[in-house]
């Protein structure tokens, strides 16, 4: 009585708590679907009244009579949350066969149905599921609390699996390498990372021992395998593992180093051990982690080795201080037995004298008499590596038969490998440092290189304590020199100054400084920019070209010119050069200047005598030779660009008022004139313009007027592309060219009157013959009837002489006079 109301009190209360959960699900607009129950009954009345019973639980039901429905309903409609399965179904297969097929297709929660309780039937369902059974007749409350408990159950279940594959995931993916070990240290479980170490599949390593199944060398080196090499009896691995399985407990954190075969040379790898017993199934196995530290113990241990080693070659300034501490670094860092250095001497014997040392056994490199002569007792490590300049490993000092004349001595003092590293100084070696070790092979590829860079950075700083000797000996010969140096820095021909690579001056001296007085006007001081003070563009661009030439490496030697005119120009021969930290960084140029502008102005002005020769000279010769004005005036324009070294030249006519001037002759491009109309005015007085108005193309301008007869007629106007070209030298030798040029012209003119009067005296001479001629033959004919008349007046003559004979004699003297009167 008390059972029952107990049970109807439960259900009441579950199914006010099943309103409450719905209610719940209303309010927030949330309604759960109700969970659907395959019942498997072959009576179609109980299967009803379940029906009903887990319809009044809150289940959606389905219901089956046979197996074999039980199976299709179950696999193919994946609604169905649970079976409630009747064993006994009559015809067909039972409910322990149809649950098996169940199970074999998806996995649900089976409750078994039965009227048995016998042991035999218990065990029977128990291999099947594991979501139990249910008497029939128990009542509504054991149904209802067996179906909830496997749903609770399936439910953990399916949460346990879903851990178990998380577990598994990160089991498989961690970069720790995992593996579960038997008694026998083999390998029961290995994971992923286990198999990518080896590089073999992780089933063919199950059934192997640790070490076989991880490659390692010494596991390699007998047919026994793991646990039989002559170096497995000391292996902390295997040690560790069988400690833990006597004592039951783990231990995490053992350093552990395993030799392997990589790329050909042998490598001992480091592990961090972690291992932990476990049982499973009641068998006892190690999980055993091995993180693999190599490359942090690599780089930890390179760190540290090249850092204590930095720090000795900063704190010491003693070499044979510095050499003693790096051998105990190497033998406190490395845990080799013993390390030396020692250098070769240049002595007739080529002695490998030992200078410093560190370690346990260091008293065997006092006893060694050693040499790296090219013969027999120079065939030691030390000996080759000197000669050769590059590392010798000993591997195996008692197998090693070129170590033979040695071995002895090495083995009574624990030595059974040895690595010696030249030391190179200034291109040369000039020593070795020996690296001994109680192991065999105890160096592979990766501690090689460690001691490498280990005993560069020695070499340095053995180059550099030696270095910085010679250069406090230098320091002290430049204290004395400097004096003497300063002197010759601030002589007055030397110009010399520094920038660094923003052009800003960091030294000069007092030449220099009065240099840059004196042509830019500049008071120069340390820390300001150069081209603050260079005010010239075009020395502007020259300097900095040959600056930034310089900051790139290049030493340059020229001549160079400073100022804008050619009057106050000065001329330098100049040197460039780099500026280099000890570290070889270009950090400024050195400009070493030697003022050569005495030597380049007696240059400049002999230049200066034979062009005013050559051009004098071809002008009397244009002069001499030109007897037209025309060809007088181009000869002349081409004579100013080929010997007078002007950009342009031309002559014109000046008109007789104004700025009127017509060009009758040019060479090179043309320029106008870029004179007033009163400096036209002053050439045609006579007067020679210079002026240093600069145009297109040119800088300075002269004009000289060319005369006819004292009148200024033509002006010869002459461009330079340079300022100040025109100084008083150059501007007497114009006049003086215009002078040669109008005494040319005048005679030009006289000649050409000249030959006029010539040639007028010429017809003069011929109309005078003409005339002459013509008279001539006027008189002849004039004397022929002269000499006619003679003839007739001759015997008149003679006949009044007669007659006069007659007259005189007959006395009739004054007839004879009146007749002469009258021309008879």
């Amino acid at each position: 009585m008390v059972l029952a109301l107990m049970r109807n009190s439960l259900k009441k209360v579950e199914r006010l708590e099943r309103r409450r959960t719905l209610q719940e699900g209303r309010e927030a607009g949330k309604v759960q679907e109700p969970k659907t129950i395959l019942l498997v009954e072959d009576e179609a009345i109980i299967a009803m009244a379940q029906m009903m019973v887990l319809k009044r639980f809150g289940y959606a039901a389905l219901s089956a009579g046979t197996g074999e429905k039980a199976v299709d309903l179950a696999c193919g409609n994946e609604a169905i949350s649970l079976v409630l399965m009747d064993i006994d179904l009559g015809l067909g297969i039972d409910g322990t066969e149809a649950a098996r097929r169940i199970l074999t297709n998806r996995n649900i929660p089976i409750v078994f149905l039965t009227s048995h309780s016998e042991r035999e039937m218990v065990e029977k369902v128990r291999g099947i599921t594991r979501y139990g059974y249910v008497i029939k007749n128990s009542g509504d409350f054991v149904l209802q609390s067996s179906i909830e408990m496997a749903f609770e159950l399936f439910d953990a279940h399916e949460r346990t699996k879903g851990q178990e594959a998380e577990l598994e995931a990160i089991y498989e993916n961690t970069p720790v390498i995992m593996a579960l070990l038997d008694e026998d240290r083999r390998v029961y479980k290995a994971n992923h990372s286990a198999a990518r170490f080896t590089g073999i599949p992780v089933k063919n390593m199950i059934g192997l021992r640790i070490g076989e199944a991880l490659g390692c060398l010494n596991a390699m080196e007998v047919p026994e395998g793991c646990g039989f090499g002559k170096n497995c009896s000391v292996c902390t691995l295997r040690n560790t593992v069988l400690d833990k399985f006597e004592a039951g407990t783990g231990q995490e954190n053992v350093a552990v180093s395993l030799p392997f075969m990589v790329d050909g040379a042998r490598v001992n790898y480091q592990f961090i051990l972690s291992t932990k017993i476990l049982r499973i199934f009641g068998r006892p196995l190690a999980l055993v982690s091995l993180m693999d530290v190599s490359e942090l113990a690599y780089l930890n241990r390179k760190l540290r080795m090249l850092s204590d080693s930095n720090q000795a070659l900063i704190r010491f300034s003693d070499e044979s201080a510095l050499l003693n501490e790096v051998c105990r670094i190497i033998v406190g860092v490395g845990g080799y037995r013993t390390v030396w250095v020692g250098f070769a001497e240049q002595d007739a014997d080529k002695t490998l004298r030992p200078v410093a040392k560190a370690g346990d056994e260091a008293v065997f490199i006092d006893g060694l008499r050693m040499t790296w002569a090219d013969t027999e007792k120079g065939q030691s490590p030390g000996g080759i590596a000197i000669r050769t300049g590059k590392p010798y490993l000993v591997r195996d000092i008692p197998g090693e038969s070129t170590f033979a004349p040695w071995r002895e001595n090495a083995v009574r003092h624990g030595y059974n490998s040895v690595l010696v590293l030249p030391l190179i100084g200034e291109g040369n070696t000039i020593g070795v440092i020996g690296i001994h070790s109680a192991e065999v092979d105890a160096f592979d590829a990766g501690e090689i290189a460690i001691l490498m860079e280990l005993s560069g950075d020695l070499s340095f700083g053995i180059t550099a304590l030696r270095t910085r000797a010679k250069r406090d000996q230098a320091e002290a010969a430049l204290k004395v020199q400097y004096s003497m140096l300063r002197g010759i820095i601030d002589g007055p021909d030397a110009l010399i100054f520094s920038v660094d690579r923003h052009y800003r001056y960091t030294s000069f001296n007092k030449g220099h400084e009065a240099v840059m007085r004196a042509i830019y006007g500049a008071r120069i001081e340390i820390g300001h920019d150069l081209f603050e003070y260079m005010t010239v563009p075009a020395d502007q661009v020259k300097a900095r070209g040959n600056i930034d030439r310089a900051l790139k490496g290049e030493r340059l030697l020229e001549e160079a010119p400073s100022g804008e005119d050619r009057l106050s120009r000065r001329y330098f021969q100049v040197s460039h050069g780099p500026i280099r930290a000890e570290s070889g960084e270009i950090i400024g140029v050195a400009v070493f200047a030697q003022d050569i502008t005495e030597r380049r102005r007696a240059e400049d002005q002999v230049r200066y005598l034979a062009r005013v020769y050559a051009t004098l000279s071809q002008v009397n010769q244009a002069i001499v030779r030109e007897f037209r004005r025309d060809a007088l005036f181009d000869k002349i324009c081409g004579i100013a660009l080929e010997f007078g070294e002007f950009h342009s030249a031309w002559i014109g006519e000046l008109g007789t008022t104004g700025m009127r001037v017509e060009v009758v002759s040019r060479a090179g491009p043309m320029h106008g004139s870029v004179l007033s109309e009163d400096k036209i005015a002053d050439i045609r007085s006579g007067k020679t313009i210079i002026t240093e108005e600069a145009g297109d193309g040119f800088r300075s301008f002269a004009a000289i007027p060319i005369k006819l007869r004292g009148e200024a007629i033509w002006m010869f106007c002459l461009f330079a592309t340079e300022a100040g070209f025109f100084d008083d030298e150059e501007r007497r030798l114009l006049e003086e060219i215009g002078l040669d040029i109008s005494f040319a012209l005048d005679t030009m003119e006289l000649e050409n009157e000249r030959t006029k009067a010539e040639r007028e005296l010429h017809k003069l001479n011929e109309e005078l013959e003409r005339r002459v001629q013509d008279r001539t033959a006027e008189l002849e004919r004039k004397n022929a009837d002269l000499r006619r008349m003679n003839r007739l007046f001759v015997g008149r003559e003679l006949q009044m002489i007669e007659l006069k004979k007659r007259l005189k004699e007959s006395g009739c003297q004054e007839t004879e006079n009146e007749e002469t009167a009258n021309g008879y």
